[in-house]
């Protein structure tokens, strides 16, 4: 797969914005920089005077030059063709003039537009309008609409290209909004305009009148509402609730309303933070607006809609492991338990002997047909190759739609597309040989464009773009040999760098020459086949989780860095912070100097906070956050395996753990619903569950039976996609498939199938009473925290009547049927959210801390309680109803089933005391959130005499079985701390039957419910055996 990168971009965005902004600019100011910004002719004589770019200053890189600096790194490629450093300082000059004079026009509010519009009407093409002179008058309404609209256009087009030549930072966006403004203007003027003006004069009145992006905002604002609508390459239009419900009360609640990053952000001094954030991440939280109707956010968040990816995901792997039971078991239709145990029988097979391929093997073959034409000699790999290529076509044009990557991405050679996934263990340790077939690679490249330079120099006397191309290859064709070798290693380093479980989609491969910037990787494939992992799952979950990232962080905003929301929090935060001179006391008087030196100190805090915690987010939904420098380090690769064995041997009863997850559903939609549009259909209409089930599915949740997501996510090993040792693999791999073992992949894909099915059966029925105008303002404030405006559920009601139906008291929205595109997202984006509310799945709601690798170990399964204060207390402070009060009882009772239950399996004695059930069932219940995780961890440090066990007399059964240095830091440190233990008491020769306990404890499996009574008496009998001593404690 080619290399590729649009703009070099600076890496530190904190420093992208601090640039002054005018706050009162005087007309003169104003009209300036409205004709060097707006006008042809004035931007043409700016930009005049400018240094030869082409005289050549020995040792000066353009790039090296201005690449490191915020104020023009993303202007970076303006600087490709120039070769000097003089040239390079005029052309910084004009860049600066540029943005300053955007700034001032922005600044001046009103003022600015209408010097912008005199500066369009003043132009060459208004007063000479070509446009007009080439289509003539139209003599009909109708045709004056057309020509009109036709002439607005041409008239546009020739100012932006003369703009576009003589402006160094005006993009090409920007271009084709104002043309597509002047003749959607043009038209609708000339249909009432035509028969009272010529087509010259309505093409001159039209010029400008849209002024940047307003059309098209006000068009937003009508077709979407509340929300926010967004075109690929284009940051989105901010339109929306800032203000979540009860946020005065909120913002009481000490340690909580600064947890993580995304309650901070949604409390935020700043406007822009909170819009950037709820457009960004997925929150479980309600705005006040929505009581109103207004959407959180139409279409949903990046974080929810890089869900729905999962979907296709999901499908993918589900078909080839079915392709994989077909040549394992010569089945033409495998059953589940084939598809499910054939990869575990290949293994025993290669152990024993047998003639089959592995899964392993498979997946291989798979991903090297991939690239070579979907073929190959055993027909389920090519079975799976061409499953495998439906989703890759799928997320290949949503990348290049979102301008990710070129419309070309073909690498010469390769007959079919493969997402390189490079095998960075084997580069490392054969470099040289990997280096050798790059610097092949590329000498043969720089041979042939040295050949190809005479007949490009012919074409580039009548074609400008084969100018261009001419003279990139002759700067190619000039390289030398330590050039071409530089290349190579800046190459290589740059693969060996890229984050684990990156597709390197996006990386560079730099030369020493500004042209040779955008030259990608097109070796072909087979050439380097030993160096690329094409194990067809990994590259799978690699690509969905880099592209789904990026292409939804563009789509939203532009861009996946997210440059231009962090400038314009910055850009706020600057005006507030000048605003302080400004600021008066309570008595109306002029505040002390002291006073305002403390508030501007404070807002620069805030500021700094509010850009950390968006980065923050963005960094962790594109799997880069707190990223090691060295991801190969002993200690960090002891801390994943680590974090792996602790969840294969700690969280064998997480099922019976998960009980309240029950509670979820009757707090969001009580107890009348939970039972009507689910316990009943779930005894009298199992088809229709079923069919609701895989509609749920379809949008992008409950696929916890392939996936595993929440419980990897709860237990902190989600992320982790290094190759490591054969013993780090085969950790790894017990880690993915132990959720089915524990029973807790069933129960998260039962649960969330069952909940989905209530929220759509309530959603559908929300959207009807909104289409009759029959809804109750709880149906209306729940469907726009759901991202539902009124107009979205209208349409998503029109799609139901016309492709949906009802069975039993189920409805079956059928969302792959509908027309409407929008409707259909909306509606599973929706879901999506609503399903992972309910069984509390987290996401940008805990703290960046335990997003690194050290807080991945102190935080591990911690994070639950975490994501439950936002998911389950504050949004049932927001609620408070009656559905609220049904779900606390119900929590409750559950929670204090699960401590019953989990007493029982450990072979603990019940307590008869009502306040011990009581505690217990409070904490098991998860209402608190990280509350009672306080109060387990004091009653851990004060050996009882601080907590509620101060009451009951017992310590909550939740942390029994942890030691103090466990509460604290973790079931890690626990580990080695009974490991510690137990060597010691062995080498001192009083080793007893707690010590033995010890030791079972640090096994994988060694907790699993439905087994842990026959491990009990198992670890009772060896005791015995060898005569160890009773447990001391």
């Amino acid at each position: 797969m080619p290399f590729y990168e649009p703009a070099v971009r600076v890496q530190n965005l904190t420093n992208v914005a601090p640039a002054d902004v005018p706050q009162d600019p005087t007309m003169s100011e104003t009209m300036a920089a409205a004709f060097r910004s707006d006008n042809m002719v004035t931007s043409y004589i700016t930009s005049r005077g400018m240094s030869d770019p082409y005289e050549i200053e020995q040792g000066f890189n353009a790039i090296d030059y201005v690449k490191d600096d915020p104020d023009f790194a993303p202007y970076v490629e303006r600087f490709s063709g120039v070769f000097n450093q003089r040239a390079a300082d005029a052309l910084k000059i004009q860049i600066q003039r540029e943005v300053s004079d955007r700034r001032t026009l922005d600044a001046a509010g009103i003022q600015g537009t209408i010097a912008s519009l005199a500066a369009g009407v003043f132009d060459l093409p208004t007063l000479l309008p070509i446009g007009g002179g080439v289509l003539g008058a139209a003599r009909s309404a109708a045709g004056a609409a057309t020509g009109a609209a036709i002439g607005a256009g041409i008239d546009a087009t020739v100012s932006e290209a003369g703009l576009q030549l003589t402006q160094q930072t005006r993009t090409g966006e920007e271009s084709v909004f104002n043309i597509g403004g002047s003749v959607l203007l043009g038209g609708a003027l000339g249909t009432l305009a035509g028969r009272y003006l010529s087509s010259a004069e309505l093409s001159g009145l039209s010029r400008k009148i849209e002024q940047q992006n307003k059309a098209f905002e006000e068009a937003d604002t009508a077709v979407f509402g509340g929300g926010s609508a967004q075109s690929a390459g284009a940051a989105a239009v901010n339109k929306g609730p800032t203000e979540i419900k009860d946020e005065a009360l909120i913002k009481k609640f000490w340690g909580v309303r600064s947890q993580d990053p995304l309650i901070r952000s949604q409390l935020s001094d700043f406007d822009e933070a909170r819009s950037t954030v709820r457009q960004l991440a997925e929150t479980p939280l309600e705005y006040k607006a929505n009581a109103e109707g207004v959407a959180t956010e139409i279409g949903g968040s990046v974080e929810t809609r890089m869900k729905m990816w999962q979907a296709p995901l999901a499908d993918t792997l589900q078909q080839i492991d079915t392709a994989y039971a077909k040549y394992f078991h010569n089945a033409p239709d495998p059953t589940g338990w084939q598809r499910r145990l054939a990869p575990m029988r290949s293994e025993m097979q290669r152990i024993t002997g047998g003639d089959k391929m592995t899964f392993k093997q498979f997946k291989e073959e798979v991903g090297r047909a991939a690239f070579s034409g979907d073929v190959h000699a055993v027909p389920e790999i090519a079975e799976a190759a061409k499953i495998y290529r439906q989703t890759d076509d799928a997320m290949k044009q949503a990348a290049i739609e979102a301008r990710l990557l070129p419309d070309d991405i073909a690498t010469a050679g390769d007959v079919s597309h493969l997402f390189r996934m490079y095998n960075k263990d084997k580069i490392a340790a054969y470099r040289t040989d990997f280096a050798r077939i790059l610097n092949d690679y590329f000498v043969s490249k720089r041979d042939a464009a040295a050949r190809i330079s005479d007949a490009e120099n012919v074409a580039r006397q009548t074609s400008a773009k084969a100018d261009a191309v001419a003279k990139k290859a002759e700067e190619f064709s000039r390289l030398s040999d330590d050039e071409v070798a530089d290349i190579v290693d800046q190459t290589i380093d740059t693969i060996l760098g890229n984050a684990d479980g990156r597709i390197p989609y996006d990386s560079i491969v730099s030369g020493p020459r500004g042209p040779l910037k955008e030259r990608l990787l097109r070796i072909e494939s087979k050439k380097i086949q030993e160096f690329l992992n094409t194990d067809i799952e990994e590259v799978l979950h690699a690509q969905v989780r880099t592209m789904s990232a990026d292409i939804e962080l563009t789509n939203k905003f532009g861009s996946p860095d997210m440059a231009e929301q962090i400038r314009k929090i910055n850009d706020e935060a600057n005006r507030k912070i000048a605003a302080v001179d400004g600021m008066l006391d309570k008595e109306g008087k002029a505040a002390t100097p002291e006073v305002k030196a403390k508030e501007r100190a404070r807002l620069e805090k805030a500021r700094k906070s509010a850009v950390r915690d968006i980065e923050g987010m963005r960094d962790r939904i594109r799997g880069q956050y707190a990223l090691p420098s060295n991801p190969d380090g002993i200690v960090l690769r002891a801390g994943r395996v680590a974090r792996n064995l602790n969840y294969l041997r700690l969280l064998g009863g997480m099922t019976l753990s998960a009980f309240p997850d029950m509670a979820g559903i009757v707090f969001k939609h009580g107890l009348t619903s939970t039972f009507r549009d689910g316990f009943v259909p779930l005894v009298s209409n199992i088809k229709a569950v079923r069919m609701a089930g895989k509609e749920v599915k379809a949008s992008g949740t409950a696929l916890d039976m392939i996936l595993d997501s929440r419980a990897m996510s709860l237990a902190e090993i989600g992320d982790d996609f290094g190759r490591g040792s054969k013993f780090e693999r085969a950790v790894k791999s017990a880690g993915t498939r132990f959720g089915v073992v524990s029973l807790m992949a069933p129960w998260n894909a039962a649960m969330k199938q069952f909940s989905g099915m209530i929220v759509m059966t309530n959603m559908l029925h929300a959207t009807e009473a909104i289409a009759k105008g029959t809804a109750t303002a709880k149906q209306i404030r729940k469907l726009g925290a759901a991202g539902i405006n009124t107009d979205l559920a209208e349409r998503i009601h029109k799609q139901f009547k016309k492709y949906g139906e009802t069975q039993g008291g189920v409805l079956l929205a059928k969302a792959a049927d509908w027309d409407d595109r929008l409707a259909r997202e909306a509606f599973r984006t929706a879901v999506v959210r609503d399903v992972d509310r309910i069984i509390v799945t987290p996401g940008q709601d805990k703290p960046l801390w335990m997003s690194t690798e050290l807080g991945k170990t102190i935080g591990q399964f911690k994070s639950f309680n975490v994501s439950a204060m936002q998911k389950i207390t504050l949004s049932a402070i927001q609620q408070r109803d009656a559905d609220t009060l049904a779900g606390i009882v119900t929590a409750l009772s559950l929670g204090a089933m699960t401590y019953m239950v989990k007493q029982m399996t450990a072979e603990r004695e019940l307590s008869d005391n009502p306040i011990v059930w009581a505690t217990n069932a409070f904490d098991w219940s998860g209402l608190s959130g990280w509350m009672m995780d306080v109060n387990n961890i004091a009653e851990k440090a004060s050996r009882g005499r601080i907590g509620l066990s101060g009451i009951t007399g017992e310590q909550m059964s939740r942390y029994q079985s942890r030691n103090v240095i466990g509460a604290f830091l973790g079931p890690t440190p626990d580990a080695v701390s009974d490991i510690f233990q137990v060597s010691g008491s062995i080498f001192a020769g009083d080793t007893t039957k707690s010590d033995l306990h010890k030791i079972r404890g640090l096994m994988p499996f060694q907790n699993l419910f439905y087994i842990r009574s026959l491990l009990n008496q198992v670890e009772d009998a060896t005791g015995d055996a060898i005569g160890l001593q009773e447990k001391s404690n």
